[in-house]
C-alpha cells in the first residue's frame, strides 16, 4: 500500500482496526503494532473480497465476496470459515456501491446479514452468524423466518422500520437493500442464548 491509497470504510473491534483499499482488506492490531505491522496485515485471500463490504465483531471479521459468499476470519487465531451458500448468501445488488453500508452488520459476537431469498435453503432473509469462541467449527449461523428485511429508511429522522421484499427477482435492478443498523428485541436476543 502507497501514501496515495484510497482507504475505505475503515471499522473498529476490540483492538482491531480494520480497512479496505481497492484491491484487498487490511487490519492492524494497535496494542502489537510494529514499524511492519503499521501499514496493514493483509487478511489471507483478501483479493477475493468486496473491499468496502465487511463488517468487524470483537477480533473477527466478516468478509463478503463480489457473488455474496461469507467467511468470518479471527484475526487472534488466524483461523477461519467459510459458510455454505446454502446456508448464508448474500445478495448482490450493491456490492460495486461504496457508499451504501453493506449486506452485513455486526454486534457483539454477532454478524446481522441480509440474504438472498432466491437462493438459501431456507428461504429466509435475516440470518445472524453466532461466532462466539476461538473454535470456527463451533461458529453457528442462526435463521429467522423473515422473508423480508425490515430497514430503517436513511431519509427519515424516525426510528420507524420501512420493509422492503427481500426477493431480487422481485425488485427493479436500481433497488437497493442495506442495514444502518441491527435492531434486536429482547425476545429474540433471549431465544439467541439459549
Amino acid at each position: 500500500m502507497d501514501d496515495n491509497t484510497l482507504i475505505m470504510r475503515p471499522q473498529a473491534g476490540d483492538d482491531l482496526i480494520v480497512w479496505g483499499d481497492s484491491e484487498t482488506v487490511y487490519y492492524i492490531v494497535p496494542s502489537e503494532s510494529s514499524d511492519e505491522t503499521d501499514a496493514g496485515i493483509e487478511v489471507p485471500e483478501g483479493e477475493r473480497f468486496a473491499w468496502t463490504h465487511f463488517a468487524v465483531a470483537g477480533k473477527k471479521i466478516a468478509l463478503v465476496t463480489s457473488l455474496g459468499n461469507v467467511r468470518v476470519y479471527d484475526t487472534a487465531t488466524g483461523q477461519s470459515k467459510e459458510f455454505s451458500t446454502s446456508d448464508l448468501l448474500l445478495r448482490n445488488t450493491q456490492m460495486n456501491d461504496d457508499r451504501l453500508p453493506g449486506l452485513t452488520q455486526a454486534s457483539g459476537n454477532l454478524f446481522a446479514t441480509i440474504n438472498d431469498t432466491n437462493q438459501v435453503a431456507d428461504g429466509n432473509a435475516i440470518k445472524v452468524i453466532d461466532v462466539a469462541g476461538s473454535d470456527p467449527n463451533a461458529w453457528k449461523v442462526i435463521s429467522f423466518p423473515i422473508r423480508q428485511a425490515a430497514l430503517m429508511s436513511p431519509s427519515r429522522r424516525s426510528t420507524r422500520l420501512q420493509s422492503i421484499p427481500a426477493r431480487v427477482a422481485s425488485q427493479p435492478p436500481e433497488a437497493k437493500a442495506c442495514m444502518f443498523g441491527i435492531l434486536i428485541h429482547p425476545e429474540a436476543h433471549r431465544s439467541l442464548s439459549r
